[in-house]
């Protein structure tokens, strides 16, 4: 029964513009794409322009933020204003010819539609600026920045741009401008009105960037906010931000102040793509009420303005009356639960059937025809023709239609700039304008020729990221860009220089994918931290002022990569005495080591961050503590870089694959058949190796145990790499992923194999120069199958066989059989010895039973010598853990379990007991304590997992009286000496640094996190 009826009577403010104008990304500022004006009955193509490609900051895998995937122009007089992801530029094209009038380079991808709009052009960067341009000449008025004003610079989708990018695209409403900067909540998210005759900022929102609210993840709590990511746009005094996934936020256009952001309703029917008129807002997927955010049932129009909206129905054109009735209706949800439903009456006004579906998309309205964009084709219809009324051909599919200056245009994916108008075109054929031809540079014959040959003698220094201080004569970045495969990123303080190389690199087609340059100074602070590969100048005046100030050169070599970042300054001999004392002390120059060739210095950042750990294992490392030993990483975060590698090939985080392990500055992570290297200072992969058949497992989208009952099957060491396939271990250079050799035991009909084959590795470890594996994996079937094995995979919770080798030389030292099973999650390494519990689970030892498997005697604990294998001392009485960890810091070992969400379906969540590791001594054992784990050895303290997880003495087995009642943990955890970070759906961190109280949560991160890693001096 309807509660009320309301009727909703639209009315989109128009911005100003010329007859004929297409301002703004979909004409206004309501995003409907419907120009008043309509096109010529017959038009021909007149012209066509290849545009750079555009470098999208998301993966074509993330559909719903494909905001930038191809350029987005707009139309002013006789201009079409042409941005570029690229080029970092927004250029100035005659709607005539296709000529290029000038073109505008910022510092960084420009990613979003400009705005046109009483002879100036807006439009904002990557570099985190609004800018406003002359329309004639593309000269800059002024420019306002989006965020805070420290200048800091981050490697944000490859480029060094922002910390704070501008991914709210520009708005016109009610004569303000309007856009978005940040994509990070805990680093403020600031929305800006702006004057635009004169860049004053008119008022800012920099508070509701993080707020402690409801998340779309199992509606967990924490410090978030919206995330403008799209374009803006507005209807009636009201904002509506895009936060990428999510469902828009609306703020008021006067004062800025939020009115609604349901971020908690989910992501299913967010997206960056936006529109509003009236009292109504849309995605691509679903109408919203901006009154308060609740959903309408019914999709979004296609195309509309302030009378009517059309429908996105590829086999009729349907128009509907844009004034529209919503019924509210108490009905029942999937549970039984009563919600009231939302319900848009539309009138409709007109629906013509077409003879033949359109094959791509309805994309504007122009006077009474509506257009449609496919493959190879775009089509005019008119109302009561079911048959379209003007074709035009293009190559490959269009993506952006827009009508202006009584002309159609057109850009498609492969990157081409279509203009169809009235009559033939000037000369009788249209005219095609191809990008400049690609135009190498030269090697050089001067002194860097030889220059560039020393640099790129150390290991590391011809791949990754350069920074280039300072332009110079340019020979050594062209050296660099022919003879490397580094990245190159150039800091010039010059705008002439800037101008002269930008047009030089964009001629060479490097501009944007190999080399970028930033007009900037480099001692105005802000240099990225860690990232590069190399750092070098050729510009001798710099080198001195470097040479000059103990602080600058700091400032530089705190840029450099850990792991082999090399600094190259052209300095004198005397320079290079300097230097060597300028470094000789002080910890701003940890682990540096200084070289000298010819007359090159070189600074090398050698060997890891100081305080730093690596991540080697599932559970941390071969201890099984789930802690980080790093002392680096602490709150305050802020971002090091984003935007990496896809996750395209890698497993799905709710199949609990093996975590990402870190060591040796290497992110090493799985795929179903492969393993990737990635720089954790980066995102750069480094290598990857295919292996088919690696991780099948675990790719699977159900909630699964996973890794979290059979352990990972690899381990990654600084210079190897184990991964455990089958019957094979293979040993991989951590460097370039290539293999070394093969572990695999001899064929042993035992083991119910085919004659000949050996059997079957269970899970993997590695400490100093040994490797302990499990082989013969017990793989049994449970009760649940979603959370345990089946006897078809080969996987299983634990293995009959224990086995160590000398990994260096590959000869096996010892291997002992079990009598009943070693639990994979039971195998702790520290020191000289391993333990291990021979036992097999109830429920396990049921189902065996069943299948006519009968064990005789007791479980036992054993601390066996990691290198002859003998026992050193065990335990029989009260063995009754799944889950074993070690306290090197102690010398304590604990038994207890890891039962959670997600966990095997018989992992204990019952008793704890802690013994001394040198001889099996039991400090305590609580049989009654209930717990989620894994627990984590956190220097004097176990800590347990999930809500309401606490807190125990290590020492004593007292609980704390800690409380962690505000996270959500899911089945790891992972910390540091300093910080405790939890994986939830509200991800976070408590601060552990004091001896007593909660601890103080703060959000960094919405949604669900797969997984956090504190290693190498990075989260």
């Amino acid at each position: 029964m309807a509660l009320w009826l309301v009727v909703l009577l639209i009315a989109g403010g128009k911005a100003q513009s010329r007859a004929g104008d297409w301002p703004m990304w979909r004409y206004d500022a309501g995003r409907g794409a419907w120009s008043p004006d309509a096109l010529p009955e017959k038009m021909q193509l007149q012209w066509v322009r290849d545009l750079p490609q555009a470098m999208p900051a998301w993966p074509e895998t993330q559909p719903k933020l494909q905001f930038d995937a191809v350029a987005q122009p707009v139309v002013m007089g006789q201009r079409i204003f042409v941005p570029s992801s690229r080029n970092d530029s927004v250029t100035a094209y005659s709607t005539r010819d296709g000529k290029e009038l000038w073109r505008f380079y910022s510092n960084g991808p420009v990613r979003f539609a400009p705005v046109a709009y009483k002879g100036k052009v807006f439009f904002v960067s990557d570099d985190g600026f609004l800018y406003a341009l002359n329309e004639e000449n593309g000269k800059q008025l002024w420019k306002v920045k989006g965020g805070p004003d420290q200048r800091r610079l981050i490697l944000g989708n490859h480029r060094l741009i922002s910390s704070w990018p501008a991914r709210g695209g520009v708005v016109l409403h009610q004569d303000k401008l309007y856009f978005g900067a940040s994509i990070w909540p805990f680093m403020g998210i600031f929305i800006r009105a702006v004057d635009p005759e004169d860049g004053k900022v008119v008022w800012t929102n920099s508070g509701d960037g993080s707020n402690y609210i409801n998340q779309p993840h199992g509606g967990a709590v924490a410090f978030s906010g919206l995330v403008p990511q799209g374009h803006l746009a507005a209807s009636g005094g009201k904002l509506v931000v895009p936060g990428g996934r999510s469902i828009p936020g609306v703020y008021d256009a006067g004062s800025g102040k939020q009115l609604n952001f349901a971020f908690a309703e989910g992501k299913k029917e967010g997206g960056s793509q936006v529109g509003a008129v009236g009292e109504l807002l849309f995605t691509e997927a679903r109408a919203f009420t901006m009154k308060n955010g609740l959903a309408i049932g019914g999709g979004a129009p296609a195309v509309f303005n302030d009378k009517r909206m059309l429908a996105a129905d590829p086999n009729s054109m349907l128009t509907r009356s844009a004034a529209v009735e919503i019924v509210a209706e108490k009905k029942k949800d999937f549970r039984g639960r009563e919600v009231v439903v939302l319900t848009p009456k539309y009138k409709k006004v007109e629906q013509n059937k077409l003879a033949k579906a359109i094959t791509g998309r309805w994309m504007m309205g122009a006077g009474d025809r509506f257009y449609t964009g496919g493959v190879k084709v775009v089509s005019a219809y008119e109302s009561g023709k079911s048959e379209p009324v003007w074709s035009g051909k293009i190559e490959g599919e269009a993506q952006s239609l827009l009508a202006a200056d009584g002309r159609l245009f057109v850009v498609t994916d492969e990157g081409k700039l279509y203009c169809f108008g009235e009559g033939d075109p000037a000369g009788g054929a249209a005219k095609r304008i191809p990008l400049l031809k690609k135009n190498i540079t030269k090697k050089t014959q001067g002194d860097w020729s030889g220059k560039v040959t020393e640099i790129l003698k150390h290991q590391g220094a011809g791949e990754g990221y350069a920074l280039v201080l300072g332009i110079g004569s340019g020979q050594m970045i062209d050296e660099l860009l022919n003879r490397s495969q580094l990245n190159v990123m150039v800091l010039e303080p010059d705008a002439g220089k800037v101008l002269a190389f930008r047009r030089k690199m964009q001629a060479a087609r490097w501009y944007g994918s190999r080399v970028a340059v930033i007009e900037g100074d480099i001692f105005q602070g802000g240099l990225p931290t860690y990232l590069c590969n190399l750092i070098a100048s050729e510009n001798n005046k710099l080198v001195e002022l470097l040479a000059q100030k103990r602080t600058r050169l700091a400032q530089v070599f705190q840029a450099l990569r850990p792991y082999g970042g090399l600094l190259c300054l052209p300095v004198s001999e005397d320079g290079h005495k300097t230097l060597t004392r300028m470094v000789s002390s002080g910890d701003k120059f940890a682990n540096v080591e200084i070289k000298r060739s010819g007359k090159l210095s070189f600074l090398v950042r050698a060997g890891a961050l100081p305080d730093s750990d690596n991540w080697t294992h599932q559970y941390g490392n071969v201890e099984q503590t789930l802690v980080s030993r790093d002392k680096r990483v602490k709150a305050p975060f802020g971002v090091l870089w984003f935007g990496g590698a896809s996750h395209a090939g890698i497993l799905p985080r709710h199949g609990h694959g093996p975590s990402p392990q870190v060591a040796g500055g290497r992110l090493i992570i799985e795929g179903p058949n492969l393993l990737r290297a990635t720089d954790v200072y980066s995102g750069r992969v480094m290598w990857e190796r295919e292996i088919p058949g690696f991780g099948e497992y675990f790719d699977r989208t159900d909630h699964f145990a996973g890794a979290g009952e059979t352990g990972s099957n690899y381990v990654s060491m600084p210079d190897r790499i184990y991964a455990m396939k089958g019957n094979v271990i293979l040993e991989l250079n951590a460097v370039d992923g290539k293999l070394i050799k093969n572990f695999q035991l001899a064929a042993d009909n035992k083991e119910k194999k085919p004659a000949g084959e050996s059997p079957d590795w269970g899970s993997i470890r590695v400490s100093g120069d040994y490797l302990i594996a499990t082989a013969m994996p017990l793989a049994l079937e449970g009760d649940d199958k979603k959370r345990t094995g089946s006897l078809k995979t080969g996987q299983g919770s634990g293995s009959r066989l224990l086995v160590v080798y000398d990994r260096h030389s590959g000869r096996m030292l010892w291997k002992r059989q079990a009598q009943f099973n070693f639990r994979h999650n039971n195998i702790a390494v520290a020191g000289d010895r391993v333990f291990c519990i021979d036992r097999l689970t109830e429920q396990k030892e049921t189902s065996l039973a069943r299948r006519g498997m009968k064990f005789t005697g007791k479980p036992v604990l054993y601390a066996l010598d990691l290198e002859s294998g003998e026992v050193i001392w065990e335990r029989k009485k009260d063995v009754f853990g799944t889950f074993l960890n070690y306290s090197s810091q102690h010398g304590l070992l604990l038994q207890a379990g890891s039962a959670f969400r997600d966990r095997a379906v018989d992992e204990s969540g019952k008793g704890m007991m802690v013994l001394r590791g040198k001889d099996g001594k039991v400090l305590w054992f609580d049989a009654d304590i209930e717990y989620n784990g894994p627990c984590l050895l956190w220097r004097d303290k176990i800590l347990t997992n999930g809500t309401g997880g606490f807190a125990v003495e290590l020492l004593s087995g007292r609980k704390t009286g800690w409380k962690y009642a505000r996270t959500y943990g899911c089945n790891t955890a992972i910390g540091s000496e300093n910080l405790l970070t939890f994986r939830s759906g509200a991800a976070g961190f408590f601060d552990l640094a004091g001896d007593s109280g909660t601890g103080n949560f703060g959000g960094f991160k919405s949604s669900c996190t797969a997984n956090l890693i504190v290693a190498d001096g990075i989260l």
